[in-house]
């Protein structure tokens, strides 16, 4: 096993497919109470953890999806990280540490981009081994060409591929084609 903290092997990891089919359990089961709609969205008070928690999942869920790794994830705030993924591969167990960084939608920050967010990793200055995942949330059209890595930043990438972004985007809801469904929609190297 690469060496690792001690703690990320004591986490305990969940599947992904499994965690979002229990949330989307839970969702239907508060269907008809009268929430707010920021205690829906997980963005009231105290929800930032079960936020952070459903976004790793569809992060790692997306990379199962694509990639076929078994990934599993646990949501921990330690250091610069917001959850640890985990694969094997042969006798090699990995482990990853994952920043989720979000565009929101505009009613929560209208100014925010994807080209802001990434400007922003300009501080995981030495984070060869972090993954960056970008969730991005806000309507609109997202063209891969103008997004901008800035220079210096140190991410890993799954399977080490060359250094990059992967980001994932909810398809809207009102969509016909997707019927609301999450993807992976693609990969930007630098």
């Amino acid at each position: 096993m690469p060496d690792v903290p001690r703690e990320w092997a004591r986490l305990s990891y969940r599947d992904p497919r499994q965690y979002l089919l229990e949330l989307r359990e839970a969702e239907r089961s508060i269907a008809g109470a009268s929430l707010d709609k920021k205690t829906r969205a997980l963005r009231a008070k105290g929800q930032r953890k079960y936020l952070e928690a459903r976004q790793a999942a569809l992060f790692c869920h997306g990379i199962n999806e694509a990639l076929g790794l078994g990934i599993r994830f646990a949501h921990s705030e330690e250091r610069d990280y917001d959850a640890i993924a985990t694969w094997r591969e042969g006798d090699v167990q990995h482990y990853a540490p994952i920043q989720l960084k979000e565009v929101p939608p505009a009613s929560a920050n209208p100014k925010a981009t994807v080209n802001g967010v990434l400007a922003g990793l300009a501080k995981y200055v030495d984070s060869r081994e972090l993954i960056v995942a970008v969730h991005v949330t806000k309507t609109g059209r997202l063209t891969f060409d103008e997004i901008q890595i800035p220079d210096g930043t140190t991410v890993r990438q799954i399977r080490s591929r060359p250094q990059g972004f992967l980001l994932y985007i909810r398809s809207r809801a009102q969509d016909a084609r997707s019927g609301g469904a999450w993807s992976v929609c693609g990969e930007r190297n630098a």
